[in-house]
């Protein structure tokens, strides 16, 4: 079932900083995880937010599996109705419009 907006970005928001985490020290809070994302982010890609600005740049880094998040057509359609951003009914609407749409609400999660 498809939720509203303010629901759906909640749920996105806990999916990725549940899928933070660092190999020799777990993160505890929430706050250190969105710490450790943008300094990583910056790190890594600040070159990018001068070429692209901040939103497209952090689009183009996500899109390099920057974290460990679906990739596959499949699995991010799985994930999106599991979290509440779309319907079993638009998925046999959809098209690859779609994919640049969950990227976009990784973004605005945040």
């Amino acid at each position: 079932m498809k939720l509203h907006h303010t629901k759906y970005k909640a749920n996105y928001k806990k999916y990725i900083l549940d899928s933070i985490y660092i190999d020799s020290n777990e993160l505890a809070t929430d706050e250190e995880k969105v710490s450790y994302l943008f300094n990583r982010f910056y790190s890594e890609y600040d070159w990018a937010i001068e070429r692209y600005g901040k939103y497209k740049a952090m689009s183009e880094w996500l899109s390099g599996l920057a974290l460990d998040l679906p990739y596959i057509y499949n699995d991010i359609i799985e994930m999106s109705i599991e979290l509440g951003s779309i319907d079993d009914i638009l998925v046999m609407n959809c098209s690859q419009g779609l994919l640049i749409t969950i990227g976009n609400l990784w973004l605005i999660s945040f």
